[in-house]
Parts: structure tokens; C-alpha cells; sequence
């Protein structure tokens, strides 16, 4: 599933379970803060990604950190039968350590 989210302050994602699958998360605009409840923290800002491995269970919250409208994608992608009960885990990619490439005029 791919969601385009645009998030206000005051407004965001509070504590919420979730299992199975794993998200992976680009801003566009602004930034969030992610918090769960096995100790993973972090706030990624316009151009970094986040991957979250929910497995066997997680409750987090995503919550807006700026000003203003905060707009991002995210994707969900449904785990396999086997890896369903695996560990939860969390990560952060910052922008300037995503690979591009360029070709014809088309960035990606």
C-alpha cells in the first residue's frame, strides 16, 4: 500500500499498534518523530527515509515536529507467512546516504 500523507501539528499518529508488515517512510515536507515501545527514537526530516520493521507486534506513534503542514510517503509492505513473528526494528536513512542516479534527464 502507498500513502501520501499531509499532517498538521497538534494532529500526527499517537500511540497505535501495529503487526506483520514493515513501513517505509520518505518526507517530502517538515519532519516526524517516530517513538516506540521497545526503546527505538528518531526524527527523520525532508529527504531521509525510515524503515520500521513491525514483526511480531509494535506500538509506536509518528508524531509532527514543525511548523506548518508535514508531507511525506509511505509504503507498506506486507511480510511473508515466515518472517511475520520476526523482531521489531527500526532505522533511519539520511538523504545524503541514498544512492541516486540520473539517466535521460530522469532523477531517482
Amino acid at each position: 500500500m502507498l500513502d501520501k500523507f499531509a499532517v498538521a501539528p497538534l494532529a500526527g499518529f499517537p500511540d497505535h499498534p501495529h503487526r506483520g508488515f514493515e513501513t517505509v517512510t520518505y518526507m517530502l515536507q517538515g519532519a516526524f518523530t517516530h517513538q516506540d515501545f521497545v526503546e527505538h527514537k528518531g526524527t527523520i526530516r525532508i529527504g531521509n527515509v525510515q524503515w520500521m520493521t513491525v514483526g511480531r507486534g509494535i506500538i509506536h506513534s509518528e508524531m509532527p515536529v514543525s511548523e506548518g503542514t508535514q508531507k511525506g510517503l509511505q509504503f507498506w509492505i506486507n511480510l511473508t507467512s515466515k518472517e511475520k513473528m520476526i523482531e521489531p526494528n527500526y532505522q533511519e536513512l539520511p538523504s545524503e546516504d541514498i544512492k541516486r542516479a540520473e539517466k535521460d534527464g530522469v532523477k531517482v
